[in-house]
């Protein structure tokens, strides 16, 4: 009898990985389409459902955090830009939009609550970076905190320079 149970669960191991269950998409192409289109609502409801159906998916998380962060609801851009990050963090763009949208909280923050999001942009910024060095646009974004934040938050005019140059290096290479 156990050598039959044994027989029946290898049984059922071979029908599950060589014949599958019934397949769920794991396609986001079309609130990819939606999103690009500009069909936001739409796009959200797509990922939205396509999250509760594929927990552990990085892309569909980053476009909920796009969505959000169109929407200006700041707090829900960063928790799915965060959840991207968990789910696949040597990914740049992630945390390119997570250092922007901490850049827009720090902007938009009273005096008293400005340093935090701020700082953490610029971390964020520099992570964009280091994962990809050829990410002309997280460069970009550290050039202008570096130049725009003051001391206290990270900002040094000398190391925006350093940056700014690499980035000509790197834009002159591409030509």
């Amino acid at each position: 009898m156990r050598n039959l149970n044994k027989i029946s669960f290898a049984g059922l191991l071979f029908f599950y990985f060589c014949v599958g269950l019934p397949a769920q998409s794991t396609d986001i192409d079309p609130g990819i389409q939606l999103f690009k289109a500009k069909k936001l609502p739409e796009a959200k409801e797509f990922f939205l459902q396509f999250n509760k159906d594929h927990l552990r998916n990085a892309a569909s998380c980053y476009y909920l955090g796009r969505i959000f962060l169109q929407e200006q609801e700041y707090k829900q851009a960063e928790k799915w830009f965060k959840k991207a990050i968990e789910l696949d963090a040597t990914n740049s763009n992630y945390h390119l939009w997570l250092a922007q949208t901490n850049g827009i909280r720090a902007q938009k923050a009273n005096i008293f609550n400005k340093l935090s999001p701020a700082k953490k942009s610029k971390k964020y910024f520099e992570l964009a970076v280091k994962l990809d060095e050829n990410n002309i646009e997280a460069r970009e974004g550290l050039i202008l905190y570096l130049l725009n934040a003051p001391g206290i938050a990270g900002g040094n005019r000398d190391k925006a320079l350093e940056q700014a140059q690499l980035l000509v290096n790197l834009i002159l290479m591409q030509t």
